[in-house]
């Protein structure tokens, strides 16, 4: 049975924090100047949709919503517009979207020539896009990926050449980025599977807090806390509070 909200309560939540988003996108420019490709994105990623979805429009769902994600990190402001303009194309791009999820090493096909996907990479001056996972060091059930840009196949060619010391460095990052900001980050909370509310809420439980303490530090009514109490142990398919927060350890949530 599906969850509905009681309430309407409002909850301020806040972003990445702007050291960290900053410390990430520089990261991210000496990589890409290190190994000469033109740009360089990072995501801490879920490993598979299928663990948090049922069925194909649940994962339909996952996918529109991967699209709006607050919390990408990218080399420079270009890539970033890159990332919002292909987003609207990825409903069309199922077969390269699966194929990131499944390869550690993805080189994106794209479409023929004249696929929204192709045309939005070449519009924005690349030719090239790979993808490199990495799984995180702390839980099975999230991904780094770094997807890199090429302008043009001398580009390419000269990171495929550099493979392994490449994949070594960023494997280095991904362990260094999952260690330090994994908490701020999570995807479960960038694709809204968990709200920041009821993250929130989930903080709160495995400090200790009552009930009661907590509705008066949100704002919300006792059925609001319930509610999202509800919500976190459906998603996270835990049975009981202990249940809830160890799960929510195991994920990285707290």
């Amino acid at each position: 049975m599906s969850l509905h909200s009681p309430h309407s309560a409002v909850f301020a939540t806040e972003a990445t924090s702007l050291p960290a988003t900053s410390a990430i996108d520089q990261r991210l420019a000496e990589l890409r100047d290190r190994f000469g490709c033109a740009d360089l994105c990072y995501y801490y990623d879920l490993t598979s949709l299928d663990q948090w979805s049922v069925g194909s429009l649940e994962k339909a769902k996952l996918i529109k919503k991967m699209t709006k994600r607050r919390n990408l990190f990218t080399s420079s402001g270009a890539a970033r517009k890159l990332w919002q303009d292909q987003s609207r194309c990825y409903h069309s791009a199922e077969e390269d979207l699966q194929a990131m999820f499944d390869q550690p090493s993805h080189h994106w096909n794209l479409g023929p020539s004249q696929s929204p996907l192709r045309k939005s990479l070449y519009r924005h001056g690349y030719q090239h896009k790979l993808t490199l996972s990495f799984p995180c060091p702390l839980t099975t059930a999230m991904t780094g990926r770094f997807t890199l840009l090429f302008a043009n196949s001398g580009e390419y060619q000269r990171a495929q050449d550099c493979q392994e010391a490449l994949k070594t460095e960023l494997q280095m990052t991904n362990l260094r980025l999952s260690l330090d900001y994994s908490r701020d980050i999570n995807p479960l909370v960038d694709y809204n599977i968990i709200s920041p509310v009821s993250s929130y809420v989930l903080r709160l439980l495995a400090n200790g807090h009552s009930r009661e303490t907590m509705a008066q530090t949100m704002n919300l009514t006792l059925r609001g806390i319930d509610y999202h109490i509800g919500v976190l142990k459906q998603s996270l398919q835990a049975s009981n509070i202990a249940n809830l927060i160890d799960r929510g350890n195991k994920v990285r949530l707290l």
